[in-house]
């Protein structure tokens, strides 16, 4: 049989290609499953990345708050920790505790009025050679800011606090509203 096979090899013409197979819409489609998992995996992968990024902001403000909450501790349990009260013109209080020992001092204000939004409180260092601004601050419903520790400079012997334009001024535009005397030891 292989002897009639390889006569009739150069007797028989070959066949030409198909070209049924390369006609339009005579090729077969792939099937659509692929193309949506493919789809599934990079939203799936976009979704992981993004609770990634939320994650890690979440994490980044969560060791903020701690470390304001340890200098906020430090401050409160220093043996040299004085707590001074003032009352402001327009109604509220204000109470600092302040530590020379750790350098620092926190402050809250409670009864202050509501501010429209295009108005904040801004806090003052305030002392012989100059003033410097100690934070901004945007009370709640019932008056309060939330504390602000601020590390005084040298010759701070005074803080205020001053109705200023939101975002906050470089130097008090108004009268302050409250002044709390620091003591000098």
């Amino acid at each position: 049989m292989r002897e009639q096979v390889m006569t009739q090899i150069d007797q028989v013409r070959q066949l030409p290609p198909s070209l049924i197979a390369y006609a339009p819409g005579a090729m077969r489609k792939a099937p659509w499953w692929p193309r949506l998992a493919v789809g599934l995996a990079a939203a799936g992968l976009a979704a992981a990345v993004s609770l990634g990024l939320v994650a890690v902001r979440a994490q980044d403000q969560l060791e903020q708050i701690q470390q304001r909450d340890r200098r906020i501790s430090a401050v409160l349990a220093a043996p040299d920790a004085r707590t001074l009260t003032a009352t402001a013109q327009r109604g509220g209080t204000a109470t600092v505790v302040f530590s020379r020992a750790e350098g620092e001092m926190v402050f809250l204000a409670s009864g202050l009025a509501a501010l429209p939004d295009s108005r904040t409180y801004q806090l003052w260092q305030i002392g012989p050679t100059g003033i410097r601004s100690a934070g901004l601050m945007r009370p709640d419903d019932s008056g309060r800011t939330p504390l602000v520790v601020t590390t005084p400079f040298a010759a701070t012997t005074q803080l205020g606090v001053t109705i200023e334009p939101e975002g906050g001024s470089a130097q008090p535009t108004t009268r302050p509203l409250l002044l709390v005397d620091l003591p000098a030891t």
